[in-house]
């Protein structure tokens, strides 16, 4: 069956529909499908309507050719539920038809303006295409072994994209926050163990900058509930933020010590500190101090402190121009002994490269080795 007939099935009807290829690309959607889900004009549509668990699920069965009906469960608040409908020829799966009864009227994803909804698919458009290029790096540099300027080239090529892959994630992220659709996988655990490893992954890494990273904490444990992704990314966004503006001598003390029921981390740096001008102004998005070697988003601290407030935690900073900088965030304590995960992720797979989001968070400051 031709694309053009199918659609001109659907093409007057008062039921939103949208034609997907195998992989569920969209390929078409009618006007009421355009008017009820915004998102129906992208062609990853479906990559923000469903979690990657739930879209493999739902192209593993209309590959064997089965109708299915499933709830939206992407970065949207609201469930949806949706309708697909297989499109076999000889025995293969051609065309996928979705189908749904209207818009929840509850959910702020769909009332995004046109800016809103590019940021949100901006990272799932363009982080493919962007790790793909960094996959064909190394072979690329085993082909170009001993041209010295050709590999000067593909670390920059890695480097470039490396920052590309960061600022994708900055802006989905900070989107889904603004727009009340993030959700957190809070497990509990050891807050110590876990700041203690990360800070000494991080440390090695920033050797090549000159700068210290040290742990300091006098208790023997420290539990509480926190998704240690969003922790990763609050303690990396300070990190990047001491290295870029800094001085000579700087140097990063992470403290983590319990007060009332609450356990407080503090970030202390030696750099060169933040305009008093500015200083108020920190937590907003886009808001930057300037940094003329660097391209800045501004939105480093904006995301952090939707990340701690989520937490029931909260976050607050002090600086002082060529002195240094402390920001200083809590997150409540849970009584230890219970060991029950809050949450869970869809996909707990092992991790090939444990260092790789920290290099991709710091790639501004850090080499890119092709290999």
């Amino acid at each position: 069956m031709e694309l053009q007939h199918l659609t001109s099935l659907f093409k007057n009807s008062p039921l939103p529909a949208a034609v997907t290829d195998g992989s569920l690309n969209v390929l078409w959607s009618n006007p009421p499908a355009k008017e009820a889900l915004p998102c129906l004009r992208l062609q990853d549509a479906f990559s923000l309507l469903l979690d990657e668990k739930a879209r493999a699920a739902a192209i593993r069965a209309l590959t064997l050719g089965e109708s299915l009906q499933m709830p939206t469960a992407g970065p949207i608040s609201g469930t949806l539920i949706l309708s697909f409908i297989p499109v076999m020829e000889k025995g293969a799966l051609q065309f996928c038809i979705v189908c749904f009864p209207q818009r929840p009227e509850d959910s702020t994803f769909y009332n995004l303006n046109g800016s809103d909804l590019a940021a949100v698919s901006f990272s799932s458009l363009y982080r493919v295409p962007i790790s793909t290029i960094l996959s064909l790096l190394t072979p690329l540099s085993i082909r170009m072994d001993g041209d010295e300027t050709a590999m000067e080239q593909l670390s920059l090529i890695g480097k470039s994209c490396m920052m590309m892959l960061r600022a994708t994630s900055q802006l989905t992220e900070f989107s889904k926050f603004q727009n009340g659709s993030a959700r957190l996988c809070l497990r509990y655990g050891d807050l110590l163990t876990f700041l203690k490893e990360f800070a000494a992954d991080c440390g090695n890494l920033i050797r090549y900058t000159g700068i210290g990273l040290s742990f300091e904490c006098e208790e023997s444990s420290c539990f509480t509930c926190f998704d240690s992704k969003r922790i990763e990314t609050v303690f990396l966004n300070l990190l990047l933020n001491s290295i870029l503006y800094t001085r000579d001598g700087n140097h990063i003390t992470v403290r983590l010590y319990k007060t009332g029921s609450y356990a407080q981390v503090l970030f202390r740096d030696r750099g060169a500190g933040i305009r008093e001008e500015v200083l108020p102004h920190v937590f907003e998005p886009y808001v930057t101090d300037g940094v003329p070697r660097f391209s800045r988003s501004g939105l480093g601290l904006p995301l952090c402190k939707h990340i701690i407030l989520q937490h029931g935690g909260t976050i607050s900073i002090h600086s002082e121009l060529h002195e240094g900088t402390t920001v200083s965030f809590s997150l409540p304590l849970t009584p230890q002994g219970d060991t029950e995960a809050l949450d869970s992720d869809p996909a707990d797979l092992p991790i090939s490269d444990p260092t790789r989001g920290i290099r991709i968070a710091l790639s501004e400051v850090l080499p890119y080795r092709v290999g």
